[in-house]
């Protein structure tokens, strides 16, 4: 399945444009004082890293289980415009989880995500999400 027709991702509107997830405002995803709710950003940054697992390691797919261990953001500044998040993984931090992966069947990896308002290109949200993977019974071989 397409990372953005999972159906909570798909209610909120959000977006793929090549390797970037998008968010366009609306008003039923704003707070009290009319920006984007903490919540929706949250959930904007937690999919796009769950994305680059599937866009750095596309062997993976269909073949692990993947969930969220924990997270650890910072909210910089209020956003009305589009967001879009980008995502990095730290090469040294890959090259780790795939030898643990292949010689332990289960690893760990942190996905670095920034989130920007499309206007000013300003930065939002900043968040490391700490994933656990483990290989399916059947996967890698």
């Amino acid at each position: 399945m397409e990372i953005v027709q999972i159906p909570f991702v798909k209610h909120l509107g959000i977006l793929q444009q090549d390797d970037r997830l998008w968010l366009p405002p609306d008003t039923v995803l704003q707070n009290h004082i009319g920006t984007f709710h903490a919540g929706v950003i949250y959930t904007l940054a937690e999919t796009a890293s769950g994305m680059a697992l599937t866009r750095d390691f596309p062997k993976l797919a269909g073949n692990v289980t993947a969930l969220l261990r924990s997270s650890e953001i910072r909210y910089k500044s209020p956003a009305k415009t589009a967001l879009y998040a980008t995502t990095q993984i730290d090469k040294t931090e890959a090259e780790t989880f795939l030898h643990r992966l292949e010689t332990r069947r289960r690893a760990s990896i942190n996905v670095y995500v920034t989130v920007k308002g499309e206007e000013n290109d300003i930065t939002v949200m900043e968040g490391v999400f700490g994933w656990f993977v483990a290989l399916d019974a059947d996967g890698g071989s």
